[in-house]
Order: C-alpha cells, then structure tokens, then sequence
C-alpha cells in the first residue's frame, strides 16, 4: 500500500510536470501567433507605392540619357522605361503624373526603334514635353506583350539580379539596390502576361508560378533592404536565385 501510495506522488509530479510543459507550450504559442500573424499579414501589405514606381522610371530614363548610344542597349531600356510607364498606370493609386504615363509608354516605345544617336536625341527631348490625358487611365487594360518580349525582359531580369548580386554575394555598396529589387517586381509581372510561346497548360502555370515568385519575392526584397533587415534581405534573394535557376533549368532551350 505503501508502494502504491508512493507511485501515485510520483504520477501526480509527473502529471503536474507535464501540465506546465503544455502551460508553457501554450503560452509561447500566443506570443508567438501575433508575430506571425503580422508575417502573414506582411505578405498580403507589399504592394509597390506608385511614386517609388516613378522614381524607378525617372532612373532609368537619366540611364538612358547618360549612355552611349548602341542600338540594341537603347532599344533594351526604352522598352524596360516603357514597361515602368505601364507599372504607374496600372497602380490604383492616385498621383497625377499617372495623366502623362501613357505619353511616356509611347514615347519610350518610339525611342526603342531608334536607328542612330540622332533619332534617340530627339525622340528624348518629346520626354520633356510630354502632355498629360484629361483623365488618368484605368489600369490594368493595355497587353503588355506590346511593350517588350521575353527575351527583352528577361535580358533586364539578368542585369537587375546581378547587380543585387554584388551586393548579397560580394558585399558591394549600391545605393539603389531597393529599386533594382522593384524593378525586378515590375518585370515579373509583365513576364506571367507573357507565356513566351508555351502551349501546354501545365507548361504555361509553371512559368507563371516562377514569375509569380519572382514577383512576390522582389517585392519583399526590396520591403526588407528599405528596412536595413540584411538577414531577411539575403534570404530573399536567395529564394529568388534559386527559383531562377529551377525556371532556366524547365524553361532553357537546347
């Protein structure tokens, strides 16, 4: 009896121990629900603000302006400054200048069919007189395969990655490595408007799948690098690399 009574001290230890591991185990869990609550939420709330849109759009059109003329790069950045052109209006966000980002897509296309110097020098200074519509656009209504194709596009992604690439791989300072990580956004998301040619359906949902991680993951890259988070930024980045290597390796043509 003695025995018993002594088992039954060491069950109710034993049950009093377990009800504070699941206690505590409880307790963590509710601190640790808002945190990620607040991740999840996070997801949903990186949308791009149309004014860091044309921030980008203004960088690229002083790239422009500050390059030497070589046909194919022109044409390569015309289309990118057209593609950011689009972006602005197809932003619900009310800014003015989204008035007078249709006039900057077309003129930007123009630029892109320059032959000579002579041509993008003019074609350059209609961008400083360019005339706003009455109304701004509704967005989301123009094909985006019209501004610049696949390879165009994905020549951009290669030049924006690398660039970010100096700065998570090899340390390099770079002052606009948060609107490369836009940019990257912007371009993703005109490539899952652009199947490149894919027939199959299963082909045409992986493409945008990795578009669509592109997309997102740009967009939180470029929320963690404006939060000086380089942890989270370097993370980022690598699921954005390793998701280019696996859409390249499905996607690469022999």
């Amino acid at each position: 009896m003695i025995g018993m009574k002594v088992l039954r001290n060491e069950e109710r230890v034993v049950i009093h121990r377990v009800g504070m591991v699941v206690l505590l185990s409880l307790l963590v869990a509710a601190l640790l629900l808002p945190a990620r609550a607040q991740e999840e939420e996070r997801e949903i709330n990186i949308r791009i603000p149309v004014g860091d849109v044309i921030l980008a759009a203004n960088a690229q059109l002083r790239s422009i302006e500050q390059t030497k003329f070589v046909k194919e790069t022109n044409a390569r950045s015309a289309r990118v400054l057209a593609v950011l052109a689009q972006a602005i209006i197809d932003n619900d966000e009310d800014a003015p200048f989204r008035k007078t980002a249709p006039a900057l897509r077309d003129t930007a296309l123009e630029l892109a069919k320059a032959e000579t110097a002579a041509e993008a020098k003019k074609t350059l200074a209609k961008m400083k007189k360019l005339t706003a519509q009455s109304e701004a656009p509704e967005p989301n209504k123009y094909d985006l395969t019209q501004l610049a194709d696949v390879h165009t596009l994905m020549e951009e992604v290669g030049n924006r990655h690398a660039r970010l690439d100096k700065v998570f791989r090899k340390g390099a300072k770079d002052s606009n490595a948060a609107q490369h990580a836009l940019v990257l956004s912007v371009l993703a998301n005109a490539l899952i408007k652009n199947p490149n040619g894919l027939e199959k359906q299963t082909d045409i949902d992986s493409w945008k799948e990795h578009a669509e991680t592109l997309r997102m993951g740009s967009a939180r890259l470029r929320v963690f690098i404006g939060e000086g988070n380089a942890a989270e930024s370097r993370k980022s980045f690598e699921r954005i690399g390793k998701s280019c290597a696996e859409c390249h390796e499905k996607f690469k043509k022999e």
